[in-house]
């Protein structure tokens, strides 16, 4: 089970945010980073100065 991380940052002040998803648990590593590409792709339509830098899929019980 994975959990999915996004680091969105602006573009102009290069201030970055990390986000974790709240909507669920992946079962697969493939599934998480699709749902990274999803919500980054989501943030940036709503935020157009917000880009996705890094994703990360965290193994459920390991430490991020």
């Amino acid at each position: 089970m994975f959990t999915t991380f996004v680091l969105m940052c602006h573009v102009i002040t290069r201030e970055c945010i990390p986000l974790r998803d709240t909507r669920a648990i992946y079962p697969t590593e493939k599934q998480c980073m699709a749902r990274a590409v999803e919500m980054s792709t989501d943030i940036s339509k709503e935020l157009p100065f917000m880009v996705a830098v890094k994703f990360k899929c965290v193994k459920e019980g390991t430490a991020t």
